[in-house]
């Protein structure tokens, strides 16, 4: 499934009488029809994940797109964020840029105003051709003029044969699971410094399937550069709950990716939130946690089964000993997709119940009983 933010519609698009400066945005609208063009022959391609050729048709489009927004604001200095898509939305930009492109690939955008004034800042967050981007365009205080001050292509190429996460927003080529970034931008409040801060949630376009990565980006900008805070990946599926953000926290709903547990594809479980704090000094990870802890408990007993490793806190060794009977050795492989799971819980304990694929049959039951601050698994039977 591939995800667009809709653009405002064409028909809200300011007159064109009342715009300055046609000429310089007809030219740059031709530019942008001829990049588009390239774009659409290779909308269906497969291409490397670094794909050079691509790379260069796509920094020219964002180029293009930041001029035309800079001259936009030129002459609308006091623009808000969604006056500033409503011109990105008009028919003589969209309608050149969107020919030849399929409706999930045409030109769609988010934007945020960061501050107003003589240090005027935008955050724009383009999609194009089955790929995103996002950059910033900032007033010159002394000359009053804008431009796209920084954009997180440098950044992503510089980091593109890293772990780190921002290298993806310099992938091209798309994939099962992996791909170009999507992102939207929204407005953060301003740290102690006054510095205004700013968020990316983003997640990778996929041609197939329905599980993907996606990605929290928290940024401030200090005048010259947007400057990462937190920026992390983690899984999500297509009926993921969007994040959401509220007061110093964003919590961001997810697919844990377990040790043995591997649930199918379009599946939202197991399901887990990960939680970040805003401070005034910057942000704080809270980590993950799982929807239903159980699961966890029960992931941790099979993996450790599975390889070898200590269960004794988990469970006894009658119990460790039947487990590995079944999981351990030569089947130490044996499990397979779980195509659901079920939790039923009674007071201190509860019950729960795997449906997998495995050499223990196609379901397994585990009771769990909360002694304390531990959980240990109490019995284990296969089906």
């Amino acid at each position: 499934m591939r995800f667009v933010v809709p653009m405002l519609l064409a028909a809200l698009a300011v007159p064109r009488g009342a715009q300055a400066g046609e000429e310089t945005r007809a030219a740059l609208a031709a530019q942008l029809r001829s990049v588009a063009q390239t774009l659409a022959q290779h909308a269906d391609d497969l291409p490397d994940k670094h794909d050079a050729a691509m790379q260069s048709a796509l920094q020219s489009a964002w180029t293009l797109l930041g001029r035309w927004t800079s001259g936009f604001l030129d002459r609308h200095p006091h623009a808000s964020a969604a006056d500033l898509l409503i011109d990105l939305s008009h028919a003589e930009l969209s309608s050149d840029l969107d020919a030849g492109l399929r409706g999930e690939d045409k030109l769609s955008a988010t934007a945020v105003r960061l501050r107003g004034g003589a240090h005027a800042t935008y955050v724009v967050a383009p999609f194009l051709a089955g790929h995103g981007t996002f950059f910033v365009v900032a007033r010159d205080a002394a000359d009053g003029r804008f431009a796209m001050r920084w954009s997180v292509v440098p950044l992503a190429t510089a980091y593109r044969h890293t772990a780190n996460a921002i290298r993806r927003w310099a992938i091209t080529g798309s994939g099962a699971e992996d791909g170009p970034m999507f992102g939207r931008a929204a407005a953060l409040p301003p740290g102690r410094s006054g510095r205004p801060r700013f968020m990316i949630t983003a997640h990778t376009v996929v041609r197939m399937g329905c599980s993907f990565y996606a990605q929290l980006g928290i940024w401030e900008w200090n005048g010259d550069a947007a400057v990462p805070l937190l920026v992390d990946d983690y899984a999500s599926a297509c009926d993921t709950p969007p994040v959401h953000h509220a007061g110093n926290i964003i919590t961001v709903p997810t697919v844990e990716i377990l040790q043995v547990i591997n649930t199918c594809g379009v599946c939202t479980y197991p399901s887990g939130v990960w939680r970040v704090q805003l401070t005034p000094d910057g942000v704080i990870n809270r980590g993950h946690t799982l929807d239903e802890p159980e699961i966890g408990v029960v992931d941790r007993f099979l993996a450790a089964v599975r390889d070898g490793g200590d269960v004794r806190a988990l469970a006894s060794p009658a119990i460790v000993d039947a487990a590995r009977r079944m999981f351990g050795g030569a089947d130490a492989h044996c499990l397979g997709m779980t195509d659901a799971y079920a939790i039923e819980r009674h007071g201190g304990s509860a019950r729960v119940k795997l449906m997998m694929d495995s050499c223990c049959g196609t379901e397994a039951d585990l009771t769990l009983q909360q002694h304390g601050a531990q959980t240990v698994i109490t019995d284990f039977t296969c089906h």
